[in-house]
């Protein structure tokens, strides 16, 4: 009986399982509108002892099933905020069924004595709020690969309004 069932199934297994890789995968999240977005408001950027709060706002896409691609950034051009500028743009990212939005390769290059440099690229984690439609950011980390380290706080508004649902 076992030799029987391994003939009649050993033959099929690859396919099987190739059947089961290609199969497409339900998505972890579902967003409407998908489309264009543009997401702003006041963050607060720390990069050793200097401090700063901007006015910030991210222009990009998201797909039905989550998929971001920031494809711009632009930060106020009042004070030391014209001396910060997003690098190696587009950033891509994905909602998460958490209530995550997790943003990959972000990062920003400070132009300033003392505290400047590169900060990023790394991976942050912004908390979706789905009934105001904001991000959050609470200490997103940008790594830089010599110097102080840059730390982003504060709330983005995200238009159109976004619902996200796991």
């Amino acid at each position: 009986m076992k030799a029987t069932l391994h003939r009649l199934c050993a033959p099929r297994l690859p396919a099987l399982l190739l059947g089961v890789l290609l199969a497409p995968h339900a998505p972890a999240v579902t967003v409407s509108p998908a489309g264009d977005l543009v997401a702003a408001g006041e963050l607060n950027y720390r990069k050793g002892l200097g401090s700063i709060s901007c006015e910030t706002s991210f222009t990009g896409t998201i797909t039905p099933d989550g998929k971001v691609t920031i494809s711009a950034a632009s930060f106020t051009t009042r004070g030391l905020c014209k001396r910060i500028s997003a690098v190696g743009l587009p950033w891509t990212g994905q909602a998460q069924p958490s209530g995550l939005l997790v943003i990959d390769n972000a990062a920003v290059d400070v132009q300033a004595p003392f505290v400047g440099g590169q900060c990023g690229p790394s991976r942050i984690e912004l908390k979706w709020d789905n009934a105001r439609s904001t991000l959050t950011f609470t200490d997103a980390l940008l790594v830089a690969s010599s110097g102080s380290s840059c730390k982003t706080n504060g709330q983005i508004t995200v238009s159109p309004k976004l619902d996200v649902q796991p």
